[in-house]
């Protein structure tokens, strides 16, 4: 796979934003030129990027979120002898980006904006100001789905978004899993929870990891991002779901694709109906037991979820009520799971 036709001119003037360190010129993400984009095909096809649409349902989202996050792209015009250099918001380049893309999905934009309505319901009220603040008033469902988008203007981001845990393993082996992949999700998620809690490091690199992190908690709690058979996660595993090979977007459905979006749209329910559903019956003092481990245990119990239930299929790879059965209070604890945790991980670094 390369990149969109549209967003071809660019490819040597982006590179993989500087996030780790802190204190950037001007409160803002510099670029670096490189001219290794795409970085791999696999990377670019492991987990693609939504097409379509943004998802960005919040009001004033599209305004705002590009003033977050800048790139300096150099002009080659006339002007620019002068030493005028002119600003390219990410949202900008984000429009040229998906304008071409293919469609697909990651636990799917439905089960990140669950993740992140279950962990605002959670969050302190002080914690939840600071993350307000942070976002410029956006909300965690506003944002949740950025981090998808993003991979497409910066493709050494791809394996921030899974772990390949060989489904015969019992433990997480770093080199294994995530250094041979150029990261992981593991690595990842930890680095932006540093990130978003320093204080001393840039606004703008603090907002940046924030949106990952609402991200990245809600793909670790997906089995398939956790857990691989020498098949991408399931993405090689076509199967027929519910009589239909072909998803509603006319994909061929995959394993992969099922439980990203499949198992959740077939519940029939609306976001909120869905949130008041997993947490009906949520008591309190049951929250902090749920919200216990490390990152490496989480995705540990992922990587079980894939291995007893999610890879759990028929030889004739038709997946029908029966499946659903089964794997449907997976589906929903893990949902629910990630949005407790992601509460606890908010609530840790800004309600202080």
């Amino acid at each position: 796979m390369t990149l969109p036709l549209l967003m071809r001119p660019f490819a040597t003037e982006f590179a993989k934003p500087v996030c780790p360190k802190p204190g950037l010129e001007n409160d803002e993400i510099r670029m670096t030129n490189v001219e290794r984009i795409p970085k791999s095909e696999d990377q670019m096809e492991r987990h693609q990027v939504p097409s379509g649409r943004f998802g960005f349902r919040d009001s004033g989202f599209l305004r705002h979120w590009s003033c977050v996050i800048r790139i300096s792209v150099p002009v080659r015009s006339a002007a620019q002898a002068g030493g005028f250099s002119r600003w390219l918001s990410l949202f900008a380049v984000a429009m040229l980006c998906v304008a071409g893309a293919p469609p697909a999905f990651g636990w799917g934009e439905t089960g990140h904006r669950i993740v992140a309505r279950i962990a605002d319901g959670q969050l302190t009220e002080r914690a939840r100001a600071k993350v307000r603040l942070l976002l410029r008033g956006n909300s965690l469902e506003g944002v949740s789905v950025f981090a998808d988008h993003y991979r497409l203007l910066d493709t050494n981001s791809a394996p921030w978004h899974f772990v390949d845990i060989p489904v015969s393993a019992t433990n997480y082996d770093r080199q294994r899993d995530c250094q041979r992949h150029g990261g992981c999700v593991v690595e990842q998620l930890d680095h932006f929870k540093r990130v978003m809690a320093d204080t001393h490091t840039s606004v703008s690199n603090r907002a940046f990891a924030l949106m990952f992190v609402v991200h990245l908690v809600g793909d670790l709690h997906q089995p398939l991002h956790c857990a691989d058979n020498n098949d991408r996660g399931g993405n090689e595993v076509k199967v027929v779901f519910f009589g239909e090979t072909n998803s509603p977007a006319g994909i061929p459905w995959n394993l992969h694709a099922v439980w990203d979006t499949g198992l959740i749209e077939h519940r029939g329910l609306s976001e909120i109906q869905y949130v008041r559903k997993l947490t009906a019956r949520l008591k309190p003092e049951t929250i902090p037991a749920l919200q216990a481990g490390t990152t490496i245990d989480w995705a540990l119990q992922s990587h079980s979820n894939a291995v007893h239930f999610a890879y759990q299929i028929p030889a004739n790879h038709e997946l029908g009520a029966v499946y659903y059965r089964k794997v449907s209070p997976v589906v929903d604890d893990s949902l629910l799971k990630a949005g407790l945790r992601l509460a606890g991980v908010l609530n840790e670094a800004f309600d202080r």
